[in-house]
């Protein structure tokens, strides 16, 4: 059971990575905002360090224990309050005592508490939340930002004795918090330091969340128990949240902190991401937003940003960092990591040239194929085409051996519409079958020139027997998630000479052990990380896409019921079973989308604004196109003038039938259209059609260019010129041109109002 421990901010200093992680694994109520935490845990022991922790992390405190003007002892603060001389001068009868009221400071938010490691430790060791008195360092209460005097707390004893005090009694009260302050404030006082960038989640001052009257009368949605969870992977998750676009910013953001090397700040954002994408409700408030889990203040005021201003000016400025750019493009090259991203702006490489002049010869395989085919790679695979690969692939393992099964795992199992690779993983119940066959998979779609490159080709499952990996304790491990036998590839198709190169991963996995692969190659990055913590933390279990062991003594751990004689009777049967004997609630592979995936021909929803963005071939960049949330209501204006189009038909076949004229006569003769109604009617209706053609084409462009930068007018601006043109139609057609007169004028507005629109937004646009 979690403790039911205060709101806690862990502290970096002296600690090592893995143990900062493990420690962070273990506090439910871990806040990567210390604007928030009521206790601050670090492996410190001295009042001094803990005081200036604080002040590097730009939380502004003011001790409990305030020094007198005259004395070097602390004593404890008190107010007193004297009742009899307070009612002096009032007709009730004075009290004959003196009260004395010492105020203790409470733990409500207002204050914030530094304790040793040790505290938290021993708590956890003893599975029970220890008295935190005889381990704290320093205690204070925090200030505002911009105001760091000592706040002091009063006591009111009645209304009527509150509003009869005294002229002399306020003065002396002034003078008394006067002396109370300190005679010569600290250095630190009177100048912030910088924070350290690891220190806080934000980079940024902390500002307040803001909110309005109306969000307090909102009726906001009870937090679901399932979020109240530390492990992603008991939560339904879906691939298409409610509040996508949010979850797309921020993932942006831990993208920059992730290529900034902010190991800190991209855990925060991972915890908040997880939490806001698995919200079933969509955000209305700054409020709703601070009280869900692993958000708070901070993610509430981001919430805010972008909902106002439709992008966070984190990624705003990111975008127009020359530094961030860079980093982006070495970050999309396959088998590149933001270390090696980093590694390689080092160097002095800018460009894909650089990489490829000065340092070719130290890339790996992989790294170069990755440079070689960036743009291919960075195009999305739809769903039919992932369905495809996947069905070659098993029907050339199955001329190898007919009992084959496959699952595409990965994105298409999730149910993405577009995935950035195809993860394959194939089984056969006869466990012979398996052993050391991905060998000759991919020798035979080699010869059948479906695969043009082998970048990795692994038979470590092999190599043991097919066993799962063997346990080797707390040490660290370099195989990582998976230890399969395994062929990452690169994949094309070759009766399409346009076909692009698709990166396709074949993964073999005896069957006993099958549930575990599914599994393991199913969920999203934060599920997957999830489900091994849950394995190590609540279970005592190691957990890996080969199979499950027990830390405790290595024995593996037999889920599926192949080696009793109940085997599976297909994959997802033996993935459910995996579930269950985890003790875990199953979870559809839709509802494990925890991670977004990066790709560089993509469409995300950011607040008001659809960014989307297509390489460009030629030069290796991406060209960005926005389109406002409300750009909808812009193509519905569009839309309609279709409509009005065919109306224009109607009307000219209706006239033409009526005049008796044959096709192809395109108008009357002026003779005859002199002497026959009908023949003039028929002349005004084609004429009246012919101007529609004529305006619609620069009507359809002004309307989509100033829908970029006002979508809800020019979609107005635009309805109004359809209903025009409708009235100059009709008019036309039946009252000659005396009748188009006010749909003419009124389209003419419309139309001059949409084209100065136009032009505006295009200059806006081109001065950035």
């Amino acid at each position: 059971m979690a403790l039911d421990l205060p709101r806690i901010f862990l502290l970096s200093t002296h600690l090592k990575s893995e143990e900062l992680h493990k420690l962070e694994d273990q506090i439910p109520t871990l806040t990567y905002d210390i604007n928030e935490a009521e206790i601050v845990v670090g492996n410190i022991s001295k009042s001094e360090r803990a005081k200036f922790e604080l002040r590097r992390a730009r939380l502004e405190t003011v001790p409990l224990e305030q020094p007198q003007a005259q004395d070097d002892r602390s004593q404890q603060l008190s107010v007193v309050v004297d009742l009899q001389e307070a009612r002096k001068g009032s007709d009730d009868t004075p009290s004959p005592k003196r009260r004395r009221i010492t105020e203790q400071p409470k733990q409500d938010g207002s204050t914030v508490r530094v304790v040793k490691l040790a505290w938290l430790n021993s708590s956890l060791e003893q599975g029970r939340v220890l008295p935190i008195e005889p381990y704290v360092l320093y205690e204070g209460k925090k200030a505002t930002p911009r105001n760091a005097t000592p706040t002091f707390a009063t006591t009111t004893t009645t209304t009527a004795a509150t509003k009869d005090l005294s002229t002399s009694s306020i003065l002396d009260r002034a003078v008394q918090e006067r002396k109370a302050q300190p005679a010569n404030p600290s250095i630190h006082d009177r100048y912030r330091r910088r924070p350290d960038s690891s220190a806080t989640l934000s980079q940024n001052p902390p500002n307040l969340v803001r909110q309005t009257t109306s969000e307090h009368d909102i009726a906001l949605p009870m937090v679901p128990d399932f979020l109240k969870t530390t492990y992603s992977c008991q939560r339904p998750t879906p691939v298409n949240p409610p509040n996508e676009e949010f979850v797309a910013a921020l993932t942006e953001v831990r993208t920059i902190r992730r290529l900034r090397a902010d190991e800190v700040g991209v855990r925060a954002y991972s915890t908040s991401i997880a939490t806001v994408a698995a919200y079933p409700y969509r955000l209305k408030t700054s409020q709703e937003v601070a009280r869900l889990p692993g958000c708070g203040d901070k993610i509430a005021e981001l919430w805010h940003q972008w909902k106002e201003k439709g992008e966070l000016v984190e990624v705003r400025e990111a975008n127009v960092d020359p530094m961030v750019s860079v980093l982006k493009l070495f970050y999309n090259i396959w088998g590149v990591g933001d270390t090696t991203a980093r590694e390689f702006y080092r160097k002095g490489w800018r460009d894909l040239d650089d990489v490829v002049e000065y340092g070719w010869n130290s890339l790996s395989r992989a790294q170069q194929i990755g440079v070689k085919y960036y743009d291919e790679f960075l195009l999305k695979i739809p769903r039919d085409e992932a369905a495809f690969i996947g069905a070659i692939i098993l029907e050339y393992a199955r001329k190898i051996d007919p009992g084959f099964e496959m699952v595409i795992a990965g994105g298409y199992r999730r149910g993405k519409q577009q995935c950035g690779d195809v993860d394959v993983v194939l089984s056969n119940r006869d466990e012979s079958k398996t052993l050391r066959v991905v060998e000759r998979v991919v020798a035979s779609l080699d010869k059948a020139r479906l695969i043009t490159h082998t970048l990795t080709l692994s038979l470590h499952n092999s190599e043991r027997g097919q066993r799962p990996l063997s346990w080797k304790g707390d040490a660290p491990s370099k195989s990582g998630f998976d230890t399969l036998d395994k062929a990452l590839v690169v994949w094309r198709d070759p009766s399409r000479d346009d076909a692009p190169h698709r990166r396709v991963d074949i993964i073999i996995s005896p069957w006993k052990t099958v549930g575990c692969a599914v599994l393991g190659w199913s969920g999203g990055t934060t599920f997957q990380r999830d489900v091994r913590r849950y394995c190590k933390r609540e279970k005592g279990f190691k957990f890996d896409s080969s199979g499950i062991r027990r830390r405790a003594d290595g024995t593996w751990v037999n889920l599926e019921g192949s080696s009793t004689g109940d085997a599976a009777p297909d994959m997802e049967t033996a993935e459910r079973r995996v579930f269950e004997g985890l003790g875990l609630p199953w979870r559809s592979p839709e509802e494990r989308c925890t991670g977004v995936t990066q790709a560089g021909c993509r469409i995300m929803k950011l607040g008001r604004l659809v960014h989307v963005y297509l390489y460009l071939h030629a030069v290796n960049m991406p060209l960005t196109i926005e389109l406002p949330e409300q750009y909808g209501f812009v193509l519905v204006a569009a839309t309609s003038t279709f409509f009005i189009n065919t109306l224009h038909v109607l009307l000219t076949s209706k006239a033409r039938k009526a005049s008796g004229l044959k096709y192809p006569i395109p108008y009357a003769s002026n003779e005859l259209a002199e002497k026959d109604p009908q023949a003039f009617k028929f002349n005004c209706a084609q004429r009246s059609h012919a101007n529609f053609t004529e305006n619609q084409i620069s009507f359809l462009g002004a309307l989509l260019i100033s829908g970029l930068r006002f979508p809800v007018a020019s979609a107005a601006i635009g309805a109004g010129w359809a209903f025009s043109r409708i009235y100059y139609a009709i008019g036309y057609s039946s009252g000659g041109p005396q009748g188009r007169m006010r749909g003419s004028i009124g389209s003419f507005l419309f139309d001059t109002t949409l084209k100065l629109m136009a032009a505006y937004t295009s200059i806006t646009y081109a001065l950035g």
